[in-house]
């Protein structure tokens, strides 16, 4: 499996990857450790970048071939869990979603593959 992209949290703990075809899986690390600490199917397509928020170590995104994809990692009765919630582009044409980045005020700022510019608020 071949690594599509990887990137530091904000405060260097954590390591994000996401693997490429055939399973598209994303992977928290702890690489000071040097094990895997959450694990992910991160979509069914393409994923060209996955990312952390840069004010928060516990949010993540990932995009990729006609989506984006918000990430948390939640602490549930079972431990630490990823979960992912797609976004919806409504009445927009689907696109492929290269580039993102999230703003203050948690909003998320994306392009399109069509040229256009997307403000998420929320999924």
């Amino acid at each position: 499996m071949a690594y599509m992209h990887c990137e530091f949290s904000p405060t260097g703990d954590k390591l994000v990857s996401v693997g490429g075809e055939p399973d598209f899986t994303i992977t928290v690390w702890d690489w000071m450790e040097q094990r895997v600490t959450l694990k992910s199917k991160a979509f069914s397509a393409e994923v060209f970048r996955c990312s952390f928020s840069p004010y928060a170590d516990n949010i993540l995104f990932t995009s990729g071939s006609t989506h984006i994809k918000f990430w948390k990692m939640a602490n549930t009765f079972t431990g630490l869990k990823l979960q992912g919630e797609i976004g919806k582009f409504g009445k927009l044409e689907l696109s492929d979603v290269a580039a993102f980045y999230e703003l203050p005020d948690g909003k998320v700022v994306s392009g399109t593959d069509q040229g256009t510019m997307i403000l998420w608020d929320g999924v």
